[in-house]
């Protein structure tokens, strides 16, 4: 395949703070936010990953000078302690990558569109290099959100068909041989919601894809446009096809963030875009074979969350407990992490991010030296919009 990459080295300085106390590893508690000086570039964080070395790989969209259609697109390689090691623009001839990055045997791969057809392409990043490499393709356009799931060995891509007006759910082997594709209709035409989320312009819509085992099979939540409204889709690894929903309310509202706790119970959060209100239900019974509607699962409102923040889940054991957290952007532009017992669902415990400068939160996850990684926008000046790490130390977290 052919190599697409542009290395950059230079012309990015980084600054870094602790914001904690410097008696634990330098790895924990910093916040860097990578600046680069030129103004006419903006950043949009979409995922974050560790690699196996316990380095960070941060994917971005870029809106620049560049004569594309859509954002272009960016990685970073830090150190575990957010010391740059490579930053990556990839050749504008691909753009609007989506989340999730996905480890895939040894490598960490991401879905994104071409510039002039827009079908979908399945890229490959070289982690000692940072060279990007085209390994796939399919013919559907306007990808939306990509998941490997390693139970089924499967990536699993959402997109959006303009002209048909309807959702696609397709699933692939690693080397991108079709297993399955669903398509739902929207009953309604949702592109310019779907390019404009795509431009990075206006507030994006929660789109994701998770995985997880209900009663010996595996099924896809799938959060995507179906009859007129967002809607949380599960879908049926072996069949292939959509098995219940949780319907929200059109685009103005709906699931923003969930996972899998146990056979049909929830971790969710609501997002009401015409209430501006965020609400948290840390234990929610979903029928997956059946339809609710998304005011059924009895979600308990958190005023202080700002209603078009993205909200991250993660289910982890701390300090020898088990935890469920949830991050996301408040009305001052702080982040909060809620810790719940995952037990109980007792809120043990409320941590806040940021003081200086607005942040908004895009990834969320444990690292393997157990500190939590947290990546995002920020802006630096209150103009130039710029990726921003925070690592926090466990051990420190008082449950």
């Amino acid at each position: 395949m052919k190599q697409l990459y542009i290395p950059l080295f230079i012309g990015l300085l980084l600054v870094a703070c602790d914001i904690k106390d410097n008696s634990v590893s330098p790895n924990y508690n910093f916040t860097h936010v990578y600046v680069d000086e030129d103004a006419s570039n903006a950043y949009y964080p979409v995922d974050a990953m560790e690699a196996s070395d316990g380095s960070i790989i941060i994917l971005s969209a870029l809106t620049n000078t560049l004569n594309t259609n859509y954002p272009t697109i960016q990685i970073i390689k830090t150190s575990a302690s957010g010391q740059l090691i490579w930053q990556t623009n990839v050749d504008p001839a691909f753009v609007s990558p989506v989340p999730n990055l996905m480890q895939i045997g040894n490598a960490i791969q991401f879905i994104c569109m071409d510039d002039n057809s827009f079908k979908t392409k399945l890229m490959n990043i070289n982690l000692s290099t940072g060279m990007v490499n085209e390994i796939g393709e399919n013919e559907k356009t306007y990808p939306l959100a990509a998941h490997y799931a390693e139970t089924s060995n499967s990536i699993v891509v959402l997109s959006y068909d303009g002209l048909g007006t309807n959702t696609i759910i397709s699933g692939y082997t690693p080397a991108m041989g079709l297993t399955f594709r669903e398509s739902t209709p929207t009953n309604k035409d949702f592109s310019y919601d779907i390019f404009q989320h795509l431009k990075k312009q206006g507030n994006p819509f929660p789109f994701f894809i998770n995985s997880f085992e209900n009663s010996g099979s595996t099924y896809y939540s799938v959060n995507a446009f179906s009859n007129y409204t967002l809607s949380l889709l599960f879908v049926n690894h072996s069949s292939g096809t959509i098995s219940g929903r949780v319907n929200g309310y059109q685009e103005l509202g709906g699931i923003a963030a969930s996972i899998n706790k146990s056979n049909d119970l929830f971790a969710v959060a609501e997002s009401h875009f015409n209430t501006g209100e965020i609400s948290i239900n840390t234990e929610a019974s979903i029928d997956i074979n059946g339809t609710q509607n998304v005011t059924q699962l009895n979600a308990l409102g958190f005023p202080e969350l700002t209603s078009d923040s993205n909200v991250k889940i993660i289910k982890e054991t701390i300090n020898e407990k088990e935890l469920l957290i949830y991050a996301a952007t408040t009305k001052t532009n702080q982040l909060a992490l809620y810790f719940f017992d995952a037990l109980s669902n007792e809120l043990l415990h409320t941590e806040y991010l940021g003081h200086t400068n607005p942040v908004e939160i895009s990834s969320f996850f444990k690292a393997n030296d157990d500190g939590l990684v947290i990546t995002g926008k920020t802006w630096v000046a209150g103009r130039y919009q710029r990726v921003i790490l925070f690592k926090v130390a466990t051990d420190k977290i008082k449950l």
